[in-house]
């Protein structure tokens, strides 16, 4: 199993780690962790974590039976880890980001998302995980299937992350295209702002805030990959605002 190599924590101004959240983290280091975990705290025959701790850890501490919001994780709680169904446990993030570990049957399933302010992802995500995957695996090895195999491959392959679709152009785009609009006093702080467009799909937001001319590009139908110009959740560095201009 890889060490964990991308993974690190948002900073505040003054360098320190945020320390309830903002754990930054891709898909593959979720795995890992889990993995590192399920065999009680070893990497590569060297005791990394106490093994006792990762058992007292991902052991049922409270009994959260009548507090609990959804039946799916009212199986205990360990330390800030949530027992599930099927003598499992769970590394919960606020968006549905979800590390789900299945010692019986050795297995990890791990989903990454951002569904903050949904009521219902999370139970949806989790029961047909259990329903539809773990209930139905087997320990014997599948059969080959080249065509399904080939299928999947394909549908991988086609995979994007998702953004909003929409007509591909507009009048309005020739309309306020370069314009730019003056604000009224709002709670983001912003005094103007102007659409500039490269082309139908592509172009910037420039705005005026406290923290002068700032510049947002954009795309149209897809997403626009790029460093968040305001100062805090860049440069792994994120806090409230403050009276230097951070965010």
């Amino acid at each position: 199993m890889p060490r964990l190599l991308s993974a690190s924590m948002l900073k505040t101004p003054t360098g320190e780690c945020w320390g309830d959240s903002a754990l930054l983290c891709t898909t593959r280091d979720m795995a890992s962790f889990a993995r590192l975990v399920l065999n009680y705290g070893r990497l590569n025959g060297e005791q990394i974590i106490s093994e006792a701790y990762v058992k007292a850890a991902t052991s049922k501490q409270v009994d959260n039976s009548e507090s609990a919001h959804d039946a799916y994780l009212s199986q205990g709680y360990g330390y800030q880890i949530w027992r599930t169904e099927r003598n499992g446990f769970a590394f919960v993030g606020m968006g549905d980001e979800l590390t789900i570990c299945l010692p019986e049957k050795d297995i990890i399933f791990v989903c990454t998302a951002d569904n903050q302010g949904s009521a219902t992802s999370r139970s949806y995500i989790m029961c047909k995980f259990f329903d539809l995957i773990y209930d139905n695996i087997s320990s014997e090895k599948l059969p080959d299937n080249e065509m399904a195999l080939s299928e999947l491959k394909k549908l991988g392959s086609s995979l994007e992350l998702f953004s909003v679709k929409g007509k591909g152009d507009s009048p309005l785009r020739k309309q306020i295209n370069n314009v730019t609009f003056t604000c009224n006093k709002n709670r983001m702080g912003m005094k103007d702002f102007t659409f500039s467009f490269d082309n139908a799909t592509e172009g910037t937001l420039y705005y005026t805030n406290e923290n002068g001319k700032m510049a947002l590009p954009f795309s149209v139908n897809k997403n626009k990959f790029g460093e968040f110009p305001e100062l805090g959740y860049s440069q792994n560095v994120g806090a409230p605002r403050t009276t230097d201009g951070s965010k």
